[in-house]
């Protein structure tokens, strides 16, 4: 079970909680039914609960100016790309489906602390893991895994095409993207790239100029952010994976999208499938990519007079 299922998890218990409230006494089944699917579910977050935090590590690997081939990297360049490093892995955890401020402490941030715990010459890396804290949780080292994985896949997007990078950074606070791009340009100040390696995959690029595209098209005046107001009918929700299908009024070709973090309860839009509803939405845009959109709040829309 990932961080994700577990937040489910916890919302399905919540639901389950309140219908038991609401449900009349005379439904001895349907009580019944509720109290058995409510006793599953608290043994399974239970279960995650008690799991050990697992060890997560990736390996960081620099080559350009600021590194001796053989022998060593400039100290003043690993101590700054390591903090960018890490800032950015922080800033994309917490900021995933949340809205950060433009400045300030993240929030839990110490899920995403890490420690250096091993050197690779040559092309001179680290490998970096989570660093070790007594009063850590499966769910701070779920989202440790998952932010490292966001964060490279942020990467590798920014060096494909405006598609690929568009879906990459769909659910990121713009805080992060800009951590992200912070990285790469601490980096590109010093004509160095680096490889990422994570889960037995490593992205890697191949020369500074690769690196100050990615930053580049991570810059804010290549990414268009704006709410929106629209009707639209729902076509489908998939409550665990966060993602929906809709039609916009006046538009036949069914869009896909995200709901966002701060709703509970995705599957609560299954059951207005194909009626108009009146959405509030985040719109990204990624240079001449399709437009993405995040679900902020969804009602009935208003019938016509």
């Amino acid at each position: 079970m990932n961080i994700r299922e577990y937040r489910f998890l916890l919302s399905e218990r919540a639901t389950l909680e309140k219908m038991l409230d609401e449900i009349s006494p005379k439904s001895v089944i349907g009580r019944m039914s509720l109290e058995q699917r409510k006793e599953e579910v608290e043994e399974r977050i239970a279960a995650f609960e008690r799991e050990p935090a697992r060890e997560i590590d990736a390996q960081l690997k620099f080559r350009g100016g600021p590194v001796t081939a053989l022998h060593g990297i400039e100290a003043g360049f690993a101590a700054d790309a390591i903090k960018a490093f890490t800032d950015a892995v922080a800033a994309v955890g917490a900021g995933y489906d949340s809205a950060l401020g433009a400045r300030g402490a993240l929030p839990n941030r110490s899920a995403y602390e890490m420690v250096i715990t091993n050197t690779f010459p040559g092309s001179f890396g680290f490998q970096v893991e989570a660093a070790p804290r007594q009063d850590a949780l499966a769910e701070d080292s779920d989202a440790l895994e998952s932010a490292i994985g966001q964060f490279k896949s942020i990467l590798k997007a920014s060096a494909d095409a405006d598609e690929p990078l568009s879906e990459a950074v769909a659910g990121t606070d713009a805080r992060a993207i800009n951590s992200v791009r912070e990285f790469l340009e601490v980096m590109a100040k010093r004509d160095a790239f680096c490889a990422l390696g994570f889960k037995g995959e490593e992205f890697r690029f191949h020369d500074p100029a690769e690196v100050r595209r990615s930053a580049s098209r991570l810059n804010p005046n290549n990414i268009k952010e704006f709410d929106s107001e629209m009707t639209v009918r729902f076509q489908g929700a998939l409550p665990e994976a966060r993602r929906v299908e809709f039609t916009i009024e006046g538009a036949n070709e069914p869009v896909s999208g995200r709901v966002a973090g701060s709703t509970e309860d995705v599957s609560a839009i299954n059951k207005f499938l194909y009626e108009p509803m009146a959405v509030n939405a985040r719109v990204r845009q990624v240079g001449t990519s399709k437009p993405v959109y995040t679900i902020l709040k969804w009602e009935p829309a208003a019938p016509l007079r």
